[in-house]
């Protein structure tokens, strides 16, 4: 597979890191060759394969890997170890760290931050300022957004939606179409509570 970008001399430091804007050397997609894009640390940083690109100001650097047909844009961040693969989209300011998997169709925006192995997957999306972390699961069509907290080995999967300042931690799973909110803390699973049919009234003689 022909090469379909080159570091240019244009530089920015991130932490430490010298970072080079990339531009493309053949057409994909909506890319046409001489486009720049974003900036990475090393070509290792953006796959060959694919259409995988990183636009605008994005930045790859580290051990970070884009691969795929996945998309890096406006002034998102990926570090570390992390890996943005599949279709995945992450854009805005968000931040993608540690050793954080992000794959399938997923996305991740605005301000919203994915460290440690989290991985976020599927058609999920993590956006505002959310936070997912430690080994939590974000998966299937799941949403969470506001200020909520995924972590520990917490999953969040279904049509579930985690927004507010909830938290979400331990073992917890949060499934079907269960909607956690406002400053809710949830260290275990609430499914089985939250879907079990209301206590029927107690039963006697008529009057």
């Amino acid at each position: 597979m022909d090469k379909k970008f080159e570091m240019t001399s244009e530089i920015v430091e991130i932490d430490g890191h010298q970072l080079y804007r990339i531009r493309a050397l053949r057409d994909f997609l909506d890319v046409q060759a001489g486009e720049f894009g974003g900036f990475v640390e090393s070509e290792a940083n953006l796959s060959h394969d694919g259409t995988a690109w990183i636009r605008d100001d994005a930045c790859v650097w580290q051990n970070a890997v884009v691969s795929g047909d996945a998309l890096v844009c406006y002034q998102a961040r990926i570090s570390g170890n992390a890996l943005v693969s599949g279709e995945a989209v992450v854009s805005a300011k968000a931040r993608i760290c540690d050793n954080a998997r992000v794959s399938g169709r997923a996305e991740i925006s605005e301000n919203a931050e994915i460290s440690d192995t989290a991985v976020v997957t599927d058609e999920a999306r993590v956006l505002g300022a959310a936070k997912v972390g430690g080994q939590a699961q974000v998966i299937q069509r799941a949403i969470v957004a506001g200020n909520a907290t995924i972590d520990g080995e917490a999953a969040v999967s279904e049509d579930a939606i985690v927004i507010g300042h909830a938290q979400v931690y331990s073992n917890a799973r949060i499934g079907g179409r269960l909607i956690v909110s406002g400053d809710a803390i949830v260290p275990g699973s609430i499914s089985a509570i939250l879907q079990r049919p209301p206590a029927r009234p107690p039963t006697g003689p008529s009057p």
